[in-house]
């Protein structure tokens, strides 16, 4: 074999391209990556906002449950205390908020457990704000509440809060496993 015979444009035109299968590699393995990370960084965020969410939840209910049920509030006074008021607005903005947040996470790693559980989260709230309203209303306008609709007022809360709590805790973990890149190849399916 002579070298001065051999092809050499083969031998560059092979190089060329085994040197850009590499770089696309490397490009695919960094972008996912940096996907990862950014997704991890959204998900650390709204792991915070969703605690804090939870929390505002529960203090509107123990108010709305010590102002409404327990009528510390005279049957004539209508207004509602601006504690609540200032909560429900604050809970309003950080639902929504955080429903696009949950929503574009699921757009991009397209998982059946986080639709579900935001679906359902979703329709909880809505849920338990029907029910406060219905509540305001009906002590506004009839006087105050009797002893039953008190007792499956309280009921109907509480179990929605609950079912709030428990939904809320596997977001949080879904979350972390985020964070923390757990097993994170198989929810986002690379």
């Amino acid at each position: 074999m002579n070298i001065d015979s051999f092809d050499w444009s083969a031998i560059t035109t092979l190089t060329t391209f085994l040197g850009t299968l590499v770089a696309l590699f490397i490009f695919d393995q960094w972008r996912n990556q940096k996907g990862s990370e950014v997704l991890s960084e959204i998900s650390k965020q709204l792991y915070k906002q969703l605690s804090d969410y939870c929390k505002q939840q529960e203090k509107v209910n123990f108010l709305n449950k010590t102002y409404i049920f327990d009528n510390l509030l005279p049957n004539d006074d209508i207004r509602l205390p601006s504690e609540i008021m200032i909560i429900s607005k604050n809970l309003d903005a950080s639902h929504i908020e955080i429903m696009n947040s949950l929503n574009m996470i699921n757009d991009y790693i397209k998982n059946d457990f986080l639709y579900n559980n935001i679906n359902r989260l979703d329709e909880i709230y809505v849920e338990m704000n029907n029910t406060r309203e219905k509540l305001y209303k009906t002590k506004i306008f009839s006087n105050g509440l009797n002893e039953e609709q008190k007792t499956q007022n309280i009921y109907e809360i509480e179990a929605l809060e609950i079912e709030f709590n428990s939904i809320s805790k596997k977001l949080k973990k879904f979350l972390v496993d985020l964070v923390f890149h757990k097993e994170i190849n198989k929810k986002l399916n690379f």
